[in-house]
């Protein structure tokens, strides 16, 4: 059996560590290689940088949890892993072209219990 690629397991756990990660130093250290051997190994695997990728995650889960309508904007932020809510509405929008609270407003509620965050990249 092949051995996982660094970018791999990079991905990997940004899938499924993203709410706790302090960013790209923090995942490199946790994959034990410096961060700029990971930067340039995932861009070239992925065609984007493991911040983006990181970030790309965060705001698809964002989403299914305002779909859910369960959680304040602000305590979504921090479910997701943004330090605070102002810093996490300024990317939504960049991304999103609307608020949190404009996409909660002009999508219906939906049962998305089940999803894996970033799953769906068509949305950044």
């Amino acid at each position: 059996m092949e051995e996982e690629s660094l970018a791999m397991q990079a991905k990997r756990l940004i899938e499924e560590e993203y709410p706790y990660l302090d960013g790209v130093e923090d995942l490199a250290d946790r994959i034990a290689v410096s961060k700029c051997h990971l930067i340039r190994l995932f861009t070239r695997e992925f065609g984007i940088s493991p911040g983006q990728y990181l970030i790309k995650v965060r705001i698809n889960a964002a989403r299914q949890y305002l779909l859910e309508r369960e959680h304040s904007v602000e305590m979504i932020a921090g479910l997701v892993g943004f330090s605070n809510g102002n810093y996490f509405c300024k990317v939504f929008r960049r991304l999103n072209g609307i608020s949190p609270g404009e996409f909660r407003r002009t999508h219906p509620s939906e049962s998305t219990k089940g999803s894996i965050p970033g799953e769906d990249e068509s949305y950044v």
